[in-house]
């Protein structure tokens, strides 16, 4: 059960990371708070590597490592972009949505048809979006209608998605490489990648990157602390139930806007997270 508490970990750090995401963003430019997060999480990474020794590598490993660190780029720059744009207890939710294209991937390609449980778990997912944005109802669709032609909210539907795909190659970084090495190399090839786009948009700038290494330090020791949790989780655990665990970090995520940032309608909006993540549990253990 050591990996329970590994993802639980993961998920109370996740929340502080959307957290000072959030605060950051209005700081400097995305492009450069990310460059700089995920270049200082491979260097903590690679550190900790160094402790370890030097792993043996599977041979697809450069293929995978190489995939998820690409998958990862997108995905924690369009996360950055939604954080900007709309607050934490309305976008990160959305998360939840990551376990449906699973589900219906299943169906069509193993016609492996959801349980109870599973029906369950889509009905409160739909249930909790429903909530987010039950107010001032004018007609049934109104809330639906609110929250997917809201910017943010899309960005964080694609993430899910992204995240949903990502998950699977971050467990074959591990078994491929290590619980440390695999994800260093992770997120200094996302590094790169994000440090090359600051560079073409003009963002990357040295002297923002002097003024504001405390954040990169930050963002870095979260993003570092949710790698190895992970990983060392993915050793003991099927994927699916980790990051079932994981998926807390979004209720938590909602609770600590309210205290931190004072975010509205806080008993609102966490009792739609708790049903949304409880119907994501369901169709995980489905």
């Amino acid at each position: 059960m050591v990996w329970y508490f590994l993802s639980l970990l993961a998920a109370i750090a996740t929340s502080a990371y959307f957290i000072f995401i959030k605060k950051f963003t209005d700081k400097l430019s995305l492009k450069l708070l990310a460059a700089g997060s995920f270049i200082t999480t491979g260097l903590i990474m690679g550190v900790l590597s160094l402790s370890n020794g030097f792993p043996v590598l599977k041979p697809d490993f450069p293929i995978v490592v190489f995939t998820t660190a690409f998958l990862n780029f997108i995905a924690n720059y369009l996360l950055y972009s939604a954080l900007k744009k709309d607050e934490i207890s309305v976008s990160i939710p959305m998360l939840s949505y990551a376990v449906l294209p699973t589900l219906l991937i299943s169906f069509l390609l193993l016609g492996e048809f959801p349980s109870t449980s599973g029906f369950l778990g889509v009905f409160l997912i739909s249930f909790g979006t429903y909530f987010i944005e039950l107010k001032n109802v004018k007609h049934f669709l109104d809330p639906y209608k609110r929250l997917f032609s809201n910017k943010a909210v899309q960005y964080v539907l694609i993430v899910a998605l992204l995240y949903g795909a990502s998950s699977t190659f971050d467990k074959l970084n591990v078994l491929y490489s290590d619980s440390f090495f695999g994800g260093s190399v992770k997120w200094l090839l996302a590094g790169i990648m994000t440090s090359m786009f600051a560079i073409y948009s003009g963002d990357f700038k040295i002297s923002e990157i002097k003024k504001h290494y405390k954040k990169f330090l930050i963002i870095g020791f979260l993003l570092a602390l949710i790698e190895v949790s992970m990983n060392l989780s993915y050793l003991e655990a099927f994927v699916s139930y980790s990051i079932s665990i994981k998926r807390l970090s979004i209720l938590f995520a909602v609770l600590y806007s309210a205290l931190v940032l004072k975010e509205s309608n806080p008993v609102h909006r966490s009792i739609a997270s708790l049903a949304m993540v409880a119907g994501a549990i369901l169709i995980i253990i489905s």
